[in-house]
């Protein structure tokens, strides 16, 4: 999201919950340092889903009350909550407005400021369960696009490896021309059937993060030099009873991860792969 604190570190929208319940808290967290700016009204976690809007904005779709919540970035307070006439499906986000679609097609448009019904030109088109940006989960085998990341005049994609099993290949380019690419000897995060993708960039170094083949669970954090594809690090992570990537990017200052079976929030260090922070976790 923006950074609010002007600390050079986007803060981040998102939700933990407290480690005991199967509740989960939308919370505003400073990026630089991981503390919580300010939490939201707890949700019950299996029944919402979390979305981004914009930079200012994140909600979360209550299913069981048919119902959408919005937050603003400045505090919990006012928030949207809007109901529906079904289960969210898809919106779109204008100036200062969205539209939200339910999956019996009824369109509701709101004014972003204040809730209120307002005219908007954007179109509900992206779907609640897509992936994140940087992030795609699937079936191996159906993974055709590669994920892609920026530094600079560099641009860089991954993708599984086809023919044969599916570890991951890093390609740096500079417009059209190929700098180098390298093989991993990593599978995508949970293994070589259905898994996640991801991949981001950072000043000088181009973050991934895969499973070593046979062990779906571990997660291992991969950097590589931007100009020249070299391997510079590759920290393993601690064990997890799931592994499902649900955010990964860099928000000017660190590599933030959002794992989703633990829903827990946690910052790196590009350069080392050092951990920093962490937040949530159940």
């Amino acid at each position: 999201m923006a950074d609010v604190t002007a600390d050079g570190a986007r803060e981040i929208g998102g939700r933990i919950t407290d480690g005991s319940t199967e509740l989960a808290i939308p919370v505003l967290v400073d990026g630089a340092t991981g503390s919580v700016l300010w939490r939201g009204e707890p949700a019950e976690r299996s029944s919402s889903t979390l979305f981004c809007v914009d930079e200012r904005h994140f909600g979360l779709s209550l299913k069981n009350a048919l119902s959408v919540e919005i937050y603003a970035i400045s505090g919990p307070e006012p928030r949207i909550r809007r109901t529906l006439s079904d289960v969210l499906d898809e919106f779109g986000v204008g100036d200062d407005c969205i539209s939200l679609r339910s999956e019996d097609g009824h369109v509701v448009r709101l004014s972003l400021e204040d809730g209120s019904a307002a005219s908007c030109n954007a179109r509900p088109d992206h779907r609640l369960t897509e992936d994140p940006p940087h992030i795609e989960c699937s079936i191996i085998s159906t993974l055709r696009r590669a994920r892609t990341a920026t530094d600079g005049d560099l641009r860089f994609e991954l993708r599984p490896r086809r023919p044969g099993t599916p570890f991951l290949v890093v390609r740096g380019l500079r417009g059209q021309t190929e700098l180098w690419k390298q093989s991993l000897r990593f599978v995508p995060v949970g293994g070589e059937a259905i898994g996640c993708v991801a991949l981001t960039a950072a000043p000088g170094i181009v973050i991934t993060i895969g499973s070593t083949r046979g062990t779906d669970n571990e997660l291992s954090l991969i950097g590589l030099d931007a100009q020249t594809g070299i391997e510079r690090y590759a920290i393993v992570q601690p064990p997890r009873a799931s592994a499902s990537l649900r955010g990964f990017g860099f928000n000017g200052r660190f590599v933030i991860l959002s794992e989703h079976w633990n829903d827990e929030l946690v910052a790196f260090d590009p350069s080392t792969g050092r951990e920093v922070w962490r937040i949530g976790g159940r």
